[in-house]
Formats: structure tokens, C-alpha cells, sequence
């Protein structure tokens, strides 16, 4: 009877969140029935939870040996694994449980997780339709479901999970997030930049802290507005264009970002100072997260403010570009990027080796020059000699260094990084080449940009398949190398 006592006051405990606690009532079940697989999976999930996973494979691997067959410690060691990285081994667990127990939803969910993990999006979708129809009240299969769907780009169906698995948990987060996303990818641009609010909230991310209010349209049209960036350098240049709105009404604007922002953001209309992170800030009235401005002003697709160019850099820095580019030669200019922040976690699938760009090679009267801000690597370098690749790296300081070379570019190919948003805000001819799920931003099924009227987008067709987006590049180019002679 004691036995039984402390296990349920054991789960009990674990299921409040109280580890230290479950975890010692489990050991004293242990401490009189060493074998009870109850117990021993408690204190798995109890190590799980701490993030102790050799702990918790050893526990839930001996409540196995005493149930083999029992679905939920199987469905767990699953979990444990995924954790771990061992995501065959994980695959091969939960199948096991399944084949025991089909209908089981959370291992289905799990499974689902795993094939997502490995790219698998069609598979994971199945799992997690399973998983949902199985359990209509688990509001993470229909969150899952959503992530999956979204990355096959099924919008609608992503779209409605995410809203089921809101149904489930109004304050579930990161469905209210990913929902945003899901909308604003679908050019659902208001209710999109209203849900994406909710990357606000402390749970999702931590935000910025300050001793004045949050500024709602309405505060002191007079005062000082502090307007502090997030996210990435391209999410900065992209909306920044606000601001001149802002100013035009008489506010004044000072601005938080990276260093590295720094000298490029004071050369926006209206844009008092900018201050780096470490600064120390001047008094102001009120402040509002850079990304809340689509929201504050209700941007829809008919209301996006893309009066370009909104960026620039000072006239000497520009001239200098010019005056080198001049001594080249009369021919076309041409800006290549291929690679954006290896740190970021979406690199791996927007970049690609330059040797993809090697069909562009070959064109008449045509200059490429490197964007890319870090010297060629060795083999990279053996493309550019094909391509005939200039590379400036060395002189490319900071943004504001970029900006002066692509005033002076006919033409910017980039993949999706800052240089993209850069060559778009100074409204220059620039070529977009966007993986195939792609951020929010470019939306789907556009070959335009209603942010940057000079945008023309070339996008996969396959995931992971640069090589076909680099050919039609390539053949667009040669048509408009024709034209031009013609």
C-alpha cells in the first residue's frame, strides 16, 4: 500500500512540475521494490526532464527489460533518443511501439518529430495526421503538423492546425507565432503582424525591458521614440522604412541595433541617432520593437509603404566605388551573393557553394563581383577564375561599404541574406533566389516582391535544388544580355 502511495504521489509531482520531489518519492518505491518498472521510468523521465540523458536512458532502459512490451516506456526511450541525436535509433524504438500498440498517438507524434528532424516532411505529415485524428485533443500533434505542412508549403492545411492547436491551448505560444508566419507567408499580412505579437511574450523569447511604455500610435506625438531592432540584420533593413512615417509626424526617433547596423541606420530620413546595444541610451517618451510597426500601422498587401530607395551611403564612399568600377572596363556590373551567416540555423538550405553559379560563366561584357563580405576560400576561388569573379571582400568594411558598391551595380543576385534586403531598399535591380520554403517575407508563388519594387524572385522549384534556380538564372541573364545588344 505505501508502495502504491508513493508512486502515485511520485506522478502526481512529476506532472506538477515538482522533479525534486517526484524524484523522491520514486527512489522510495525503489528502495523497497528495486525492480518495480513504474518507478524506474519515473525517475527516466524525472533525469529526461533535468536534461541527465544517460540517467534517464539507463532508468527507462530497465523499466523496458522488466515490460518489454509496455508502448509508453518504449514511447519515452524515444523520446530520450531524439534528444540525444540518436534519431535512427529513435525511429526504430517508436516503430516498435507502434507495432505493438497502432493507434497509440504520442508515439505517432514523435515519430512524426524524428522524420521532421531528418527532412522528411511528407512522412512526418502522415505520422502527425495519424496522431491527430487518433487524439483530437493533442494540441502538439496539431502544432506539428502545422511546422510539417508549412514546409511543404501547404499553407491552408498549416494554417488550420496551428488555429486547432490554439483552440486546444489559447496560450500556446509558438502555435500563435508560427501562425503568423504560416499567414504573413500567405500574404495574410494583418492578422499575420497581429498574431506575431505573440513572439512578445517571455515564453517564446526574451525582450528587451525598459522604464517607459510601450509606444501605441498615441503617446506624445512630440516626443522621443526609441525604436529597438530584433532578429536578423535583414528583418532590421526591411522594415526600418517605417520610420520615416514616424519622424514625418514630428516624433523623435532614436535607434537601438548592432554595431554592426549602426552606421547604416543613421542614414535613415528621420532617424535622430542610433546606439548600439552597449550604448548607454538618452532619455525617451516611449519605445516599440522594430517588428510591431507593420501591426502599429495595419499593413496589409495595399497599404506595404515601398517608397525606395530608403537607405544610402555618403557620397565619397559611393564615388570611390565608382571611380574603380569605371577603370574595369564598360561592362555590366554584376553583385554576387551566395552565402549568408553559416550561424544562422537557416543557412545550410538558403546557401549554396559558389561552383553553383558557374552557368553564369562565359556571358559577354559582363563583370561579377563578390558581395560576400570574408575573403574566397580555395575553392571558391577556382570558381571565380570560371566566372571571372572579382573579389573586394577586403574593402567591404561594413554595411555601409556594401550599400556605396551596389549604387554603382547594374544588377544584385543574392540568395536570402541582408545583401538581398539591401540591393531591394536601395531599389536597385536585384534577383532573389529563394529556397523553397522560404521566409516569410517572400510569401509564395511571386516572382515579385511587394516590398521591393525592383525584386524579381527565382525560387526552387525542388528542395535543395540550386543548381536548376542558378540555370534559370543564367538563361534569364543571357535574354536580357541579348536585348540589350539588340
Amino acid at each position: 500500500m505505501e508502495t502504491r502511495n508513493h508512486l502515485e504521489m511520485g506522478n502526481t509531482c512529476f506532472n506538477e512540475g515538482r522533479l525534486t520531489e517526484a524524484d523522491k518519492y520514486y527512489t522510495l518505491v525503489l528502495a523497497s521494490d528495486p525492480d518495480q518498472p513504474d518507478a524506474l521510468h519515473g525517475l527516466g523521465m524525472v533525469a529526461w526532464m533535468q536534461g541527465n540523458l544517460e540517467r534517464a536512458m539507463d532508468m527507462v532502459g530497465q523499466a523496458i527489460s522488466q515490460t518489454p512490451d509496455s508502448v509508453f516506456y518504449l514511447n519515452s526511450m524515444g523520446e530520450i533518443l531524439r534528444s540525444r541525436g540518436e534519431f535512427e535509433e529513435a525511429k526504430q524504438t517508436l516503430l516498435r511501439a507502434l507495432g505493438i500498440a497502432p493507434e497509440f498517438a504520442q508515439a505517432r507524434n514523435n515519430l512524426g518529430m524524428i522524420y521532421m528532424t531528418q527532412g522528411d516532411f511528407q512522412k512526418s505529415v502522415t505520422e502527425f495526421r495519424q496522431a491527430v485524428q487518433l487524439a483530437p485533443d493533442l494540441a502538439m500533434a496539431y502544432f506539428n503538423l502545422g511546422l510539417a505542412s508549412k514546409e511543404l508549403n501547404q499553407l491552408d492545411e498549416a494554417i488550420s492546425a496551428y488555429r486547432q492547436a490554439i483552440v486546444l491551448n489559447p496560450d500556446f505560444v509558438m502555435a500563435h507565432v508560427n501562425l503568423a508566419i504560416a499567414l504573413l507567408l500567405d500574404g495574410q499580412l494583418r492578422e499575420g503582424f497581429e498574431e506575431y505579437e505573440w513572439r512578445l511574450r517571455p515564453e517564446f523569447a526574451p525582450t528587451r525591458q525598459f522604464d517607459r511604455p510601450r509606444w501605441d500610435g498615441l503617446i506624445d506625438p512630440k516626443g522621443t521614440l526609441l525604436v529597438h531592432t530584433e532578429q536578423g540584420y535583414g528583418d532590421t533593413i526591411q522594415f526600418i522604412r517605417y520610420l520615416p512615417f514616424i519622424a514625418a509626424e514630428g516624433m523623435r526617433i532614436i535607434v537601438q541595433c548592432p554595431a554592426e547596423l549602426q552606421n547604416l541606420l543613421q542614414s535613415v530620413e528621420g532617424v535622430s541617432m542610433a546606439y548600439t546595444f552597449d550604448e548607454v541610451l538618452p532619455d525617451f517618451d516611449a519605445h516599440i520593437p522594430l517588428l510591431s510597426m507593420p501591426f502599429l500601422f495595419q499593413t496589409d498587401l495595399s497599404k506595404i509603404p515601398a517608397n525606395v530607395p530608403y537607405l544610402s551611403a555618403p557620397f565619397e564612399k559611393v564615388q570611390s566605388w565608382r571611380e574603380w568600377l569605371y577603370a574595369q572596363g564598360e561592362t555590366i556590373k554584376i553583385g554576387l551573393r551566395w552565402a549568408g551567416n553559416p550561424h544562422n540555423t537557416q543557412d545550410e538550405e538558403r546557401s549554396f557553394p559558389l561552383s553553383v553559379f558557374e552557368p553564369l560563366a562565359g556571358l559577354p561584357q559582363v563583370m561579377f563581383v563578390s558581395l560576400q563580405n570574408t575573403p574566397l576560400t580555395d575553392a571558391e576561388k577556382i570558381s571565380a577564375g570560371k566566372l571571372g569573379l572579382v573579389d573586394v571582400s577586403a574593402d567591404l568594411h561594413d554595411f555601409v561599404d556594401t550599400v556605396a558598391l551596389i549604387e554603382n551595380l547594374n544588377l544584385v543576385i543574392s540568395v536570402d541574406t541582408a545583401v538581398l534586403h539591401l540591393a531591394g531598399a536601395l531599389g536597385k535591380q536585384v534577383w532573389g533566389l529563394q529556397k523553397y520554403a522560404p521566409h516569410w517575407p517572400w510569401m509564395l508563388e511571386r516572382d515579385t516582391s511587394p516590398w521591393y519594387p525592383s525584386m524579381r524572385l527565382f525560387r526552387q522549384q525542388q528542395r535543395g535544388d540550386w543548381v536548376a534556380v542558378s540555370e534559370r538564372v543564367a538563361g534569364m541573364l543571357r535574354d536580357v544580355m541579348q536585348s540589350i545588344k539588340e
